[in-house]
């Protein structure tokens, strides 16, 4: 065996990207060869007929049998599906209406039995998918149209699939009406890819799905709430295509990008779906939703829904902003290529990859498309004719970005076609690498490198011209900035924090995932963001190289208590603002979880590291009653809640300097107990006298002590207060005691 590196650096592009090819003459796991003589035996009468005339046809499928061990497997396990793919690509349907004839021809819908459905379903999905390998590789369609072919398939599956699922449990569940009693149905909004008809061979679907509005389902078993049936329908439509049997599966069901994601919702409301987006939607989703097509029949609730998506998508003003949101999108993307794929060259996310194209046209749909409605396109090619017309791009570059994104197209079909796998790097076996060579018909693999190199520096190079030229991931400043981008990564994550030498990686990762996450739920504005993607960072960096073994424990500590605070920018911007003041709350965390609890619980005591530059003085013991006296004196006695409030917030304060004096060993242990007494005795004074105001003015005082200033009311502390030994849990044993017998 030897070994082959080539630097793409030194070819063209500046991506600093290896690719690593093994050239070895292993071919162990590559198909085997399937015979024509082996096609023609399943073919009887069919073939016979017209033997010149159909020779092309076995020619195609052999040839593609022995490119891709995916349809070489295929028809080896399933011999029926020869003839079928045979008729299928003699009678070739077109582009336009081929899908309908199809499903109609072999998917019975008013089949009960679900196991027999599936099997049906996949048979089919099985057969078109290798009638689109079998054009693929044979060049009998561009990839224009083969990917438009693959998008439509799926879109058909897909409404098929929701049509029986809708039908088989409207039966027992009963059926959604719309307002004039008409069968209600959900919308199936279609994302990335499928939504924009560009499908590749071997990839997810991204699916969400919504419903026009809150009911009772009727005419069933029992009646259910709107959201409940279609969550239902949801549910089985995903089984439907997603579960593996022993028939295969049709698509992996990807419903991640709906609102909150995994721990959202399966099904939203229209009104839900708009609120969430106007409220909470992200920058991303904005990104995201570009491509998004709504499945089916363009009826009055299609044209709704597209009409409450449009203002979140497309700002009527010039939207520059989205620039900065991709860039960071894609530095997302370096770093995990980076450190989860070892730079090895990612035709998809790498560097001049199919995502950097994307990019490209997505920013100026985005920053534009509010006021030119031609780049509203979800189609690649459409919104980049519009883009050259508005004078955006050159000619050239709209021409080389065209050529070299089909180019790369065209690569990953062939390339997941190969086995029918979601891979996005070159093949690291020799014969494979030959297939790919030979389909792009050049004579040497190092002819073909050269081509790709040509294609992605010429992405690469719009994409800088666009964006910038990208930060250096290697920075040291960037580490922690990194992990908080990439904290929904958690491979990646760990990756980074094993580089760090940290040695509770897993659960570090999983507190620091799980916060992100917990903070969907938070509605934190623009500024609130950035400040918090500012902390976070900060806060890691000091947490991770503290000198503890305990950090994971530290780390969920200090995210308690910025949960606790996140909507309140000001605090946000103070710790951000005052580095001494973020150490000194860390330092605290770290050593206490009763500080934790305590912060956590009553955020305002935050003021008093804020407000003391993190200097916190003690009282002297014999100042309590007069410090909580002045401060009283704010309010007017006969407002008891405002005193009340007070009284609650002074000795939270005060408790929080005793706290943070006894763990800088300021006091001594004695000491500790006398605070926490001097403070127990200037409240119990200080609501003593709030209660003889507030009940002498409503009953009116004794006769016996009228003219005197004596209230003939004594508390005796017992226990750890009489003995001034108090902790910081400790009750008050009180007893009240009348000096005088005489009735009021």
């Amino acid at each position: 065996m030897r070994l082959f590196v080539i630097l793409f650096s030194n070819v063209r592009s500046k991506c600093n990207q290896r690719l690593i090819l093994n050239w070895s003459n292993d071919l162990s796991n590559t198909c085997c060869s399937l015979s024509k003589d082996y096609i023609k035996k399943y073919l009887n009468s069919e073939f016979c007929q017209n033997k010149k005339t159909h020779e092309s046809v076995v020619n195609y499928i052999y040839y593609s049998a022995n490119k891709s061990k995916f349809i070489h497997d295929s028809l080896k396990q399933k011999p029926s599906l020869i003839r079928d793919l045979f008729l299928k690509l003699k009678n070739r349907d077109h582009l336009n209406n081929y899908k309908k004839l199809n499903i109609k021809n072999h998917i019975n819908n008013s089949i009960n039995d679900e196991k027999r459905y599936f099997q049906e379903l996949r048979y089919f999905h099985k057969l078109e998918t290798l009638t689109i390998a079998v054009l693929d590789l044979n060049d009998l369609e561009t990839i224009q149209q083969i990917v438009k072919r693959q998008s439509k398939l799926a879109e058909q599956l897909v409404l098929v699939a929701y049509a029986w699922c809708y039908s088989t449990l409207k039966k027992s569940l009963g059926t959604p009406l719309d307002k004039l009693n008409q069968e209600l149905h959900m919308k199936i909004l279609a994302m990335g890819k499928l939504g924009g008809d560009e499908l590749n061979f071997s990839s997810d679907i991204d699916l969400i799905f919504c419903f026009p509005f809150e009911g009772i389902t009727v005419g069933g078993k029992k009646s259910i709430s709107h959201s409940e049936f279609f969550t239902r329908v949801g549910q089985k439509l995903i089984s439907c295509l997603n579960q593996s049997t022993s028939d295969g599966y049709c698509y992996r069901v990807d419903m991640r990008l709906r609102p909150y994601g995994d721990s959202g919702a399966l099904v939203y409301s229209f009104s839900a779906l708009e609120e969430y987006y106007q409220s909470q939607g992200r920058e991303w989703e904005r990104y995201a939703l570009v491509k998004a097509k709504i499945l089916g029949e363009n009826d009055s609730f299609s044209q709704k829904l597209r009409l409450k998506l449009l203002p979140f998508v497309f700002r009527k003003y010039i939207d520059f902003s989205i620039i900065d949101s991709l860039k960071l999108m894609k530095k997302k993307i370096n770093i995990e290529s980076k450190h989860v794929n070892n730079n090895i060259l990612n035709i998809k996310l790498g560097c001049g990859g199919i995502r950097e194209a994307e990019f490209i046209v997505q920013s100026f749909q985005l920053v534009r498309g509010g006021r030119e409605e031609g780049l509203r396109s979800r189609n690649f090619n459409e919104a980049l004719i519009a883009i050259n017309k508005l004078k955006l791009l050159s000619d050239k570059e709209t021409q080389n970005l065209k050529k070299s994104y089909w180019f790369l197209r065209q690569l990953e079909n062939y390339l997941q076609i190969l086995d029918n796998k979601q891979v996005h790097h070159l093949p690291n076996n020799e014969k494979e690498q030959r297939i790919i060579q030979k389909l792009f018909k050049f004579d040497f693999w190092e002819n073909f490198l050269e081509t790709l190199a040509f294609h992605t520096h010429n992405i690469h190079k719009i994409f800088q011209h666009i964006f910038g030229n990208e930060e250096d991931t290697n920075d040291s400043n960037n580490v922690f900035q990194n992990i908080w981008l990439l904290s929904d990564k958690k491979d990646v994550l760990n990756k980074l924090l094993l580089d760090l030498n940290q040695n509770e990686p897993n659960q570090i990762t999983s507190i620091i995932s799980n916060f992100k996450k917990s903070l969907r739920k938070k509605n934190i504005g623009k500024f609130g963001k950035i400040n918090l993607d500012l902390l976070i960072p900060k806060s890691l960096q000091i947490i991770l190289n503290l000198q503890i073994s305990n950090k994971s424990d530290v780390l969920k500590r200090m995210f308690d208590i910025l949960f606790n605070i996140v909507t309140r920018t000001t605090y946000l911007e103070l710790l951000n603002k005052y580095n001494f003041v973020l150490e000194e709350l860390i330092n605290l965390v770290s050593k206490s979880t009763f500080v934790t609890q305590q912060i956590t619980k009553y955020p305002i005591l935050l003021d008093e590291i804020l407000t003391t530059d993190g200097k916190l003085t003690l009282l002297n013991l014999e100042d309590y009653k007069g410090e909580l006296e002045n401060l009283s004196l704010s309010f007017h006695q006969d407002d008891f809640e405002q005193q009340m409030e007070l009284l609650r917030q002074f000795k939270q304060s005060q408790i929080f300097k005793i706290v943070v004096s006894d763990l800088r060993n300021k006091i001594p242990l004695m000491k500790v107990s006398d605070h926490l007494t001097a403070l127990a005795e200037s409240i119990i004074h200080k609501v003593t006298e709030l209660a003889w105001h507030q009940i002498t003015n409503q009953y009116g005082i004794p006769s016996y002590l009228e003219g005197s200033s004596f209230k003939d009311f004594t508390i005796i502390g017992f226990g750890k207060l009489g003995g001034y030994e108090l902790s910081y849990n400790s009750d008050l044993d009180l007893v009240f005691c009348q000096i005088f017998q005489k009735h009021l």
